[in-house]
């Protein structure tokens, strides 16, 4: 019996300090894991809400993005609106009213702190995939990547020209007639300055938006496109950049600003080679003034105004639109609206005629509920050409009424313009999960209005007679983004 006893006070005491022993192990591994994960998801609260701590630096970063899904009605894949190229035509075999775009984006944002101030980088990837008559255009980009420095940013970024843009804030399409850039970005350098009181300035560089210079060429001025089509770009290379220069007044009413930029238009040689000869240089440019007033007064805190006014000469990419196309809108019937808008053009032995372009663009939203909103929009871009372009019939082969090769119009007047105007509502019925319609239409004010015969086919629509008159087209977006 006492032999049992001590077997059993052995064991007992074995086993309490087997479990004392793994109870300290345990203990002493807790603090450690506790320590690590404790590091690994600090907070860092420099920069604003969802910025981390990367483990062993005093580097911040914040992970973000967003999956999204747009459905088409008469527009392309991006969200052109159907008023150029392909679409345009409007037929079976050229133009697919309904088209697809879907992406996924990630967004790495990383800031430390240096003797300069922050220190940021932001890297901006995406996916996208367009489908539109059965086929897909799968694609992987960098929408933004830059590196910010005592003042500097270079890399990859969005333009400081635009005073104001309607954009994905007030639309889902792809904006015609905006200066912007925001969607695909540019390559920059800019400089900003902090001049106190909510007044800011910027100067920089950014590569040249480039719409063609084109060279009328031959006794009868031929070389205008087909319809629909783009001038023989004739352009010099990239000399240098574009170069501008803006003022921004942020307040809490809202914000102001004015831009103006330079844009190198000048063109190559008159021929293949030195020997023949080139115009003068030609500087073109634009300006624009615009900003955003809030509107607390409808209702919501969020409710604002917005406009943009923008005007130039030889720089239609900024005072025309960043995504202005050539327009070649077809109606039904022999209906057609066309116009082109190069930056210049020139003739043998000429100088440039630089195009004048100007646009607006305007959007107020109301807030109805705190995940409800909706946006009313309106947009315009003018083209015009000065008098030596009009008055010597370049467009029409040097005569009234006469051929350039492509088609011959009773009238001869190639200034033309076109607006848009829509309205955009959009819920979240849960954090973060945006479903919306935007709903708008296009207008096209063409050129040589009257009648044209046209010389060759363009896709399916014959050649022949057609008249030209304005026309328009109603297009839709329904978009589902889920941000994180």
């Amino acid at each position: 019996m006492k032999i049992t006893n001590l077997l059993l006070g052995s064991a007992a005491g074995l086993a309490v300090t087997s479990l004392t022993a793994i109870s300290g192990a345990q203990a002493a591994d807790l603090p450690v894991k506790a320590r690590v994960a404790a590091q690994y998801v600090k907070i860092c609260s420099l920069y604003g809400k969802r910025f981390y701590y990367i483990p062993g630096t005093d580097t911040c970063v914040r992970l973000g993005g967003y999956v999204r899904a747009d459905y088409h009605y008469n527009a392309r894949g991006g969200g052109t609106p159907a008023y150029e190229g392909a679409n345009g035509r409007q037929t079976l075999t050229d133009t697919s009213p309904y088209a697809t775009r879907h992406r996924a984006i990630i967004i790495v944002d990383a800031r430390s702190q240096s003797a300069y101030g922050t220190v940021r980088s932001l890297i901006q990837m995406g996916f996208s995939n367009e489908n539109q008559q059965g086929s897909s255009s799968p694609s992987i980009y960098f929408a933004r990547a830059f590196i910010q420095f005592a003042g500097f940013t270079f890399g990859r970024g969005v333009s400081p020209y635009t005073t104001y843009n309607c954009g994905a804030e007030c639309r889902y399409h792809t904006g015609q007639f905006s200066s912007s850039n925001a969607a695909g970005g540019t390559n920059l350098a800019i400089y900003t300055a902090q001049f106190g009181g909510g007044l800011e300035g910027n100067v920089w560089i950014e590569e040249q938006r480039r719409n063609p210079v084109g060279e009328f060429t031959g006794a009868g001025f031929t070389g205008v496109p087909a319809i629909g089509g783009k001038f023989t770009d004739t352009k010099t290379t990239e000399q240098y950049p574009d170069f501008g220069l803006n003022l921004t007044l942020r307040q809490a009413w809202g914000e102001l600003g004015a831009s103006v930029i330079g844009h190198n238009a000048s063109a190559g040689y008159y021929g293949a080679t030195t020997t023949t000869g080139h115009p003068d240089e030609k500087l073109g440019w634009a300006a624009e003034v615009g900003g955003k007033i809030k509107l607390p007064w409808l209702g919501s805190p969020q409710d604002y105004f917005g406009i943009a006014v923008g005007y130039g000469e030889g720089a239609t990419k900024y005072s025309g639109g960043n995504n202005l196309a050539n327009a070649n809108l077809f109606g039904s019937g022999n209906q057609l609206a066309f116009g082109y808008v190069p930056d210049g053009l020139y003739v043998p032995g000429g100088g440039v005629q630089l195009t004048t372009a100007w646009n607006i663009n305007t959007a107020v939203e109301h807030w109805w509920l705190p995940n409800l909103h909706t946006s009313l929009y309106y947009a315009m871009s003018n083209v015009s050409y000065n008098s030596a372009v009009k008055n010597s019939f370049w467009f029409c082969g040097g005569v009234a009424g006469g051929s350039n090769g492509r088609f011959i119009a009773s009238n001869c007047d190639p200034d033309w313009s076109a607006w848009e105007v829509g309205s955009r509502t959009q819920w979240e019925p849960v954090p973060n999960l945006e479903l919306g319609l935007d709903v708008f239409y296009t207008h096209v004010n063409t050129a040589f209005a009257g009648t044209a015969n046209i010389l060759a086919a363009t896709g399916a629509r014959p050649a022949g007679i057609y008249d030209v008159n304005d026309q328009g087209i109603v297009s839709t977006t329904f978009r589902v983004r889920k941000t994180f």
